[in-house]
C-alpha cells in the first residue's frame, strides 16, 4: 500500500479533509510548490499523528478523521502540543512558498487578534501608560474588557495607542504564525459599523466565536524585517477551514505575494466570487527575540453571531465551492472524490 493512502483516505471522508486537499491540488496548479512539498507535508502530518496514537493507544481509533484532526490542530498549535515530540522542525514545512514581498512595501501591516492577547503583550512600561489613560485592571490585576473603556481607546489619536511588545510575551501566543494584511485593506472592514464583524469576515476567521473581542495590532516594515515571512501555504493553513491557496478573481491571483482569504459572508452556495483579503503569514513577534518592539493596537469590539454553523455556510458549502473550481462544475459527489484522488495520483501524491 502506498505510504500516504491511510491520510488520504482520512482526508477524504470529511469536508474539513477536502478543504486541505482542494487547497494542496490548487497550490500545485498554481505551481507555489512542487509535489515534493506536499508529500513532505503530508508525511509530517502522518509521522506526529501516528507518534500520538501510539503515546494515547489510540488503537483501531487511529484513522478516523476526528482524532487525525485532533492531531493537525495539535500540529499547527491550536492545541498543546504533547512533550513527547521529537520529530522534525515544523519550520521545514511552514512559509515554503514561493513569492517574496515586493520591492514596494506597505508602509504598515495589520492582523487580528484577541483584546485580551494584546493586552497581555503590552510591556510593564505600556500598561502603567495605558492604565493611566484609559484602561482599568480590577483588584488582582486581571484585564477588564469593558465595552466603554474600548470605545475611549479606539477614539484615540494613534500615537496614543501605540505600545511596547513585552520581552517574555510572543504575538501570536499560541500558535507559531502571525497571519497579516495590509493595514490599508484591514482598514476598509475595520471602519464598517461593525467592525469586529466585517474583519473576521473579510479574513474568513470561522474560529471567532459570538463575542469574540477583536482588536487589531498593527507594525511597519521595519518590524516585519525582523521575522521571516511568506505567502501561506496548505501546509501553514493545516486546519484552518477557511483558507485558499488561490484566489478566484483574476486580478486577486496576481498577486504572487500574497495569499487570499475566504470572505465568510460570500461562502455560499453556488457563489462564484468568496474572494477576501489578501495575507501571509510570518513566524511570531518573540518578545525576547525581537525585542521590545513598537505596536498599535485599535480595538473593533465584539462579533456577533457565528459563521460557518448553519447548512448555508458551513464546512460542507466550502468544500463544494472549491471542488467545483477545481472541477469545473463537480459537486462532492462521489466521483468527485474520485477525481481528487486522481488528480493526487497524478503528481505522485498517494
Amino acid at each position: 500500500m502506498p505510504e500516504l493512502t491511510k491520510l488520504l483516505d482520512c482526508l477524504l471522508v470529511d469536508p474539513r479533509g477536502v478543504i486541505i486537499v482542494c487547497n494542496a491540488i490548487d497550490g500545485l496548479r498554481s505551481r507555489r510548490y512542487d509535489a515534493t512539498f506536499v508529500k513532505k507535508v503530508f508525511r509530517y502530518w502522518k509521522r506526529y499523528h501516528i507518534a500520538r496514537a501510539r503515546a494515547e493507544r489510540l488503537g483501531p481509533r487511529t484513522w478516523t478523521f476526528e482524532e487525525f484532526w485532533k492531531s493537525l490542530e495539535q500540529y499547527r498549535g491550536t492545541r498543546p502540543r504533547s512533550s513527547w515530540w521529537k520529530g522534525p522542525d515544523y519550520s521545514d514545512v511552514e512559509m515554503k512558498c514561493k513569492g517574496s514581498l515586493p520591492r514596494y512595501r506597505a508602509p504598515r501591516y495589520g492582523a487580528s487578534r484577541s483584546t485580551e492577547e494584546v493586552v497581555e503583550a503590552m510591556s510593564d512600561e505600556s500598561h502603567r501608560t495605558f492604565r493611566g489613560r484609559f484602561i482599568f485592571w480590577d483588584s488582582s490585576g486581571n484585564f477588564v474588557n469593558n465595552d466603554d473603556d474600548l470605545k475611549l481607546i479606539r477614539a484615540a489619536p494613534e500615537t496614543t495607542r501605540q505600545f511596547k511588545l513585552s520581552t517574555s510575551a510572543t504575538i501570536p501566543k499560541y500558535s507559531r504564525l502571525l497571519w497579516f494584511t495590509e493595514a490599508s485593506e484591514f482598514m476598509t472592514a475595520a471602519d464598517e459599523a461593525e467592525p469586529a464583524n466585517a474583519v473576521r469576515d473579510r479574513l474568513g476567521l470561522i474560529h471567532y466565536e459570538d463575542g469574540f473581542s477583536v482588536t487589531a495590532v498593527f507594525f511597519g516594515s521595519v518590524e516585519l524585517g525582523l521575522v521571516k515571512s511568506a505567502p501561506p501555504t496548505f501546509g501553514d493553513a493545516a486546519s484552518h477551514r477557511r483558507f485558499m491557496m488561490r484566489a478566484g478573481q483574476p486580478k486577486n491571483r496576481r498577486r504572487r505575494s500574497w495569499g487570499h482569504t475566504a470572505d465568510l459572508s460570500k461562502v455560499l452556495p453556488s457563489a462564484r466570487d468568496f474572494d477576501g483579503m489578501r495575507e501571509r503569514v510570518s513566524s511570531a513577534f518573540r518578545g525576547a527575540v525581537v525585542g521590545p518592539i513598537d505596536l498599535t493596537m485599535l480595538p473593533l469590539g465584539k462579533t456577533s453571531g457565528k459563521r460557518g454553523a448553519s447548512s448555508g455556510d458551513d464546512d460542507h458549502v466550502f468544500a463544494d465551492l472549491l471542488s467545483q473550481r477545481i472541477l469545473r462544475g463537480l459537486s462532492l459527489r462521489p466521483v468527485a472524490i474520485a477525481k481528487l484522488r486522481r488528480a493526487l495520483r497524478n503528481r505522485g501524491i498517494q
